[in-house]
């Protein structure tokens, strides 16, 4: 058997949120929070107070955690053309698939519900956050209300993020549709608001249960990718300069008896029956880029995750934007940031790869990797500032520095900057953004195209809200569907 040597992730086992998750899962669709059955001996009027504002916090973070591991284990894998669903993962029903599933998240080996629960914690979270700063005095919240106040506004920030970068349009609570930019304008507007109330604070603190050292660096983070999203590259900069090289925020995992808390990807990705790490695509026999009418090449551009390697002159891509890997380049090394086990063995008709970054459940998940940072940085600069940015994210994991790019020569820095992100942020659910920002490849159901394996891929680039979301609100129809993206984001439903 042949393994990418793994870099593993930490893993911390800390008091759990999830305890205090309640059944506050089912709030997306009530018209009021205080429609929430709760269970137990826990009564609406002792939640909804200004003491219990503590667990109200802790809630709309589990909420979020759930959604967003089963987000980077379904779609977000899919979409970054990690994964294939041609051994019968989840009835195929995750790779490119336009439109999220409605079920909760992680109820079973199967689920892929990651709408409903992050929809949720933003929900609670406004909720909350308007109750702490309009209904209930200061004096009656904890201490720390600042620090809790931050802490909302940074998971709210985050949901309204994710769902800016990748649907086409977003409505709440039975409002208007919103364009990406403008849920992104509300992503950015929360995180403002997180980093006010951190100063309020009298400076920078940890956010409990070890997802963060820093709330102050997680916000600015989240905040310049939201800026880059946005076009906004001087307000990206002034963020991305102020995280520290080494910072990691997480969505903290566990292995207890408690499903909603386990590590999505390891629970779906490394079963016996499921699926398999996907190789260079090279069997693509559809239409040309969208975006300029030019041939893909015998080889998708920044696809496959086997055997990825570095040259001993730093070189990870190759000028037409194929990754070097150890079985074509003997002078290769293996690349430990991807790693990935061939089990030397097939399961119906295919060979069985498994992603080795997340060894177990309680493995947790990066939602803030200052890796991020770095080739925000280097893609906004270019030239050599973006080698050095590079060259920095080498250093740290001690794999080969760039040598072989003429900074002069924007096509060798671009492919160079794609494919390090590509690398560095594997299976933590970004590169699929960076996919609709650079107009990368999507299979886009063309002819319900069929790779050489069991099933056709589907039709998203950015996705829809489920179909219910357009039935059910007076202000729209289905016929606004995929209405508020670019043509070429725009996926076929």
């Amino acid at each position: 058997m042949r393994s990418n040597r793994a870099q593993q992730l930490p893993t911390r086992r800390v008091v759990r949120r999830g305890a205090v998750m309640l059944a506050i899962s089912a709030i997306a669709s009530c018209d009021s929070i205080l429609e929430v059955d709760l269970p137990g001996q826990v009564t609406e009027e002792a939640l909804f107070e200004a003491g219990q504002a503590p667990i109200l916090v802790n809630s709309v973070v589990s909420l979020f955690e759930c959604g967003y591991s089963d987000f980077v284990a379904s779609d977000a894998a899919g979409y970054e053309d990690i994964l294939t669903r041609d051994t019968g993962w989840w009835g195929g029903r995750h790779e490119f698939d336009p439109e999220p599933a409605t079920t909760e998240c992680n109820t079973a080996d199967t689920s892929v519900g990651w709408w409903t629960p992050l929809q949720s914690a933003r929900f609670l979270g406004e909720d909350t956050y308007r109750m702490i700063t309009e209904e209930w005095a200061d004096q009656d919240v904890a201490a720390d209300r600042d620090h809790l106040l931050a802490e909302l506004a940074i998971y709210n920030g985050a949901v309204y993020n994710l769902f800016g970068e990748h649907f086409c349009e977003v409505a709440f609570e039975g409002g208007a549709l919103m364009s990406p930019e403008q849920v992104l304008a509300s992503a950015e507007e929360w995180l403002t608001r997180a980093l006010s109330h951190i100063n309020n604070a009298g400076g920078d603190f940890a956010i409990p249960d070890g997802s963060s050292s820093s709330a102050n660096q997680m916000a600015h983070l989240i905040r310049a990718r939201v800026r880059f999203a946005l076009g906004d590259h001087a307000g990206a900069t002034a963020d991305a300069s102020e995280v520290s090289r080494g910072f990691m925020a997480y969505v903290t995992r566990d292995a207890g008896g408690e499903r909603t808390q386990w590590n999505k990807v390891y629970n779906s990705h490394n079963q016996e029956q499921i699926n398999t790490v996907i190789g260079a695509i090279d069997w693509w026999t559809g239409p040309p880029n969208p975006a300029n009418g030019g041939a893909w090449g015998p080889i998708i551009p920044f696809t496959g995750y086997r055997n990825l390697g570095i040259l001993p002159d730093g070189r990870a891509v190759d000028q037409s934007g194929v990754a070097i890997t150890t079985t074509a380049n003997e002078a290769a090394v293996l690349d430990p940031r991807t790693p990935v086990l061939d089990e030397g063995r097939v399961f119906n008709e295919h060979p069985v790869w498994r992603q080795q970054k997340y060894p177990g459940l309680d493995a947790d998940i990066p939602l803030a990797n200052w890796q991020e940072a770095w080739l925000i940085l280097a893609k906004i600069e270019g030239g050599q500032e973006a080698i050095d940015r590079v060259n920095d994210i080498r250093a740290f994991h001690d794999l080969p520095e760039v040598s072989y790019v003429d900074p002069g020569n924007a096509q060798e820095v671009y492919n160079m900057v794609i494919e390090e992100e590509r690398r560095s942020l594997f299976l933590e659910g970004r590169f699929w953004s960076t996919k609709i920002q650079e107009n990368l490849w999507f299979p886009r159901n063309n002819g319900r195209v069929q790779p050489p394996t069991t099933f056709g891929y589907l039709g998203g680039v950015r996705m829809v809200m489920p179909e219910s979301e357009y039935e059910l609100n007076p202000n729209f129809d289905l016929s606004t569907r995929a209405t508020m993206c670019s043509e070429l984001e725009r996926p076929i439903v």
